[in-house]
């Protein structure tokens, strides 16, 4: 184990996905390469206001073939497992609640303001379903009870690579 302070920062890399964003319309995090993770998690987090019990937002992890961070038809929606966090505050964490279809999504609504999911996805599951997929994204699909039913939400990814370093091949679709 590394001795640098930061107990993980040789073996996992943490990546900003989606900045905090205040939104109420669908939105997708940036995309990440698929070659060489172990296991992929990531940590959305969100908070809508109290008076937004009627928005909808489905987050779906995705795989595709695109790298320019373009979504396409033929993107396949992953299976994975979740967790949903209690209230801010709280280290309560419900149930690792698999959604094990492909067409499946976690739903959250407005009423589980200021929580986070935790979302873990085995790669193999990947290739498994989308045998060519190069990379992955997270996918966030609204709606809304109106025009401005917003949510402010951020996506950090936590990636297990095959080969941990101190400076981390770039886990980022621009990147080579």
């Amino acid at each position: 184990m590394a001795q640098h302070g930061i107990r993980f920062a040789e073996g996992l890399q943490v990546v900003p996905l989606k900045y905090p964003y205040d939104t109420t319309v669908d939105t997708n995090s940036a995309h990440f390469k698929l070659e060489n993770m172990q296991w992929l998690s990531f940590l959305v987090e969100f908070f809508t206001d109290s008076t937004v019990s009627t928005a909808l937002y489905n987050i779906y992890v995705k795989s595709t073939t695109n790298v320019a961070g373009s979504t396409a038809a033929g993107d396949y929606s992953l299976p994975f497992w979740y967790r949903l966090s209690a209230a801010v505050g709280e280290d309560n964490w419900g149930d690792i609640t698999a959604v094990t279809t492909a067409a499946a999504y976690v739903p959250l609504t407005g009423d589980s303001t200021g929580n986070a999911v935790l979302i873990d996805v085995d790669p193999a599951v990947i290739f498994a379903h989308d045998s060519d997929a190069t990379h992955g994204y997270i996918d966030i699909d609204y709606t809304g009870g109106s025009a401005t039913d917003s949510i402010i939400m951020g996506i950090t990814g936590i990636f297990e690579p095959r080969y941990p370093q101190a400076e981390q091949k770039s886990s980022t679709s621009a990147a080579t």
